[in-house]
């Protein structure tokens, strides 16, 4: 990738164990524990509330309701 990003792990059920933000290209990052990751344009997770301990829920939505 060429731009930073928020990555934020999920453990099963789906709750948020750790967020980098705005992490930049060429970077590692780990999390034991997470069983799955988000990746996200750089400065999401704060726009929209997101903290470690949040339950995330995933929804269809209209096509193009993202972009």
């Amino acid at each position: 990738m060429l731009f930073p990003i928020d990555v934020v792990y999920l453990d099963k059920a789906k709750v948020v164990k750790k967020i980098v933000a705005g992490m930049k290209s060429w970077r590692l990052s780990w999390c034991p524990g997470a069983d799955s990751v988000l990746e996200a344009a750089a400065g999401w997770a704060e726009k929209v509330g997101l903290a470690e301990g949040a339950q995330v829920a995933f929804e269809d939505s209209e096509p193009g309701a993202l972009g």
